[in-house]
């Protein structure tokens, strides 16, 4: 399913380019333990390393700011594209967000069900918990085993950044912002992916954990 722009981060009281955000921990994998022989050369087979994750998941996301905790903070990465690669990715537990009509974050907490053996299950993962929350300039994410500030200063920046891309893409196209971010977020093929270089190019860089509270 495609991510929709319908509902976005207001940012200073303004809606914004950012639709979904997701909170991943590249180190959390689901449990594996093989207790024959297949089973042990399926283990190895499907072994992946946080390393591996890591980067998987920053070629993955439009957006992916490596986080001091560890985590990886991906924006604008559909539902469906998140969980697919979760589950390729042996991930144990993922954060998805998206935002309701009055701006506030809807969260949602999701977690693989059962060994890394067993994931030829259509979904092994369920949505375990939800939470709404207000908008503010630091927002706290607890829920399963995630505990995590994101600050809209940061996604502040980022939002900038893609209205910058998006306003020189319009320039150079003569298409509409809403068309080329839809295309760049949500295409397929060599036109989407040219799109989406140009409309998501950013810098990514490690954030600072706030002090806690």
């Amino acid at each position: 399913m495609n991510l929709s722009f319908e509902h976005t981060l207001p940012i200073d009281g303004k809606s914004s380019y950012i639709a979904s955000l997701a909170l991943v921990n590249p180190s959390h994998l689901c449990p594996c333990e093989p207790h024959n022989r297949a089973e042990y050369r399926r283990a190895a087979k499907l072994k992946r390393s946080p390393e591996q994750n890591s980067q998987t998941i920053q070629q993955l996301s439009p957006i992916a700011i490596p986080l001091e905790s560890g985590n990886i903070l991906s924006v604008n990465l559909a539902k469906q594209r998140l969980l697919d690669w979760a589950k390729r990715s042996h991930i144990q537990s993922l954060v998805y967000i998206t935002f309701d009509s009055n701006g506030q974050l809807l969260v949602e907490y999701w977690a693989y069900e059962g060994s890394c053996l067993s994931s030829l299950a259509v979904s092994p993962y369920r949505l375990i918990e939800k939470q709404t929350l207000a908008v503010g300039e630091k927002m706290m994410i607890h829920i399963g085993d995630y505990q995590q500030i994101i600050t809209t200063d940061s996604l502040r920046k980022k939002n900038q950044q893609l209205h910058n891309n998006l306003q020189t893409e319009v320039a150079t196209t003569g298409s509409d912002i809403l068309s080329i971010l839809n295309l760049a977020t949500n295409g397929v093929g060599i036109a989407a992916w040219r799109y989406r270089r140009k409309v998501y190019c950013q810098d990514s860089v490690a954030l600072p954990i706030p002090k806690v509270f």
